[in-house]
């Protein structure tokens, strides 16, 4: 007999894709989806824009949002050990880390205590508990 799935809100699981053209739009986005969503994605389209850095600690610290950045680090160990770190440390709850088994590992440390997806490859996504 197989256990049923317990209901889980759309706003608990959906990640909707903040990839518009600057923090200003991005920002819009989410007050247009207040109560809707809690989950966001800041990707590669935002990450130099002006406002970004401001715009996910107020996601995160202000609103208490959850954020997925996807800016695909991927650098030697060291210097990726300290994007990751950075990252962790304004509090997002996942990130895209590429690079070599080195790197993996050293990223792996850092203030992440689960991991949703581990490629057989060379990508992972690290994530908060």
């Amino acid at each position: 007999m197989q256990t049923p799935t317990p209901h889980i809100n759309a706003r608990d699981r959906l990640i909707v894709a903040l990839d518009l053209e600057s923090a200003e739009h991005a920002q819009a986005m989410v007050d247009a989806l207040e109560g809707v969503v809690d989950f966001f994605k800041i990707g590669l389209s935002l990450q130099l824009a002006p406002g970004v850095e401001a715009l996910i600690r107020s996601l995160i610290k202000d609103r208490d949002k959850k954020v997925f950045l996807d800016y695909k680090y991927y650098d030697i160990a060291s210097t990726l050990s300290k994007a990751v770190s950075r990252a962790a440390d304004l509090g997002v709850s996942f990130l895209t880390v590429h690079g070599t088994s080195e790197c993996i590992k050293r990223s792996r440390k850092i203030n992440f205590t689960d991991w949703a997806q581990w490629c057989s490859s060379i990508a992972v996504v690290l994530c908060r508990a």
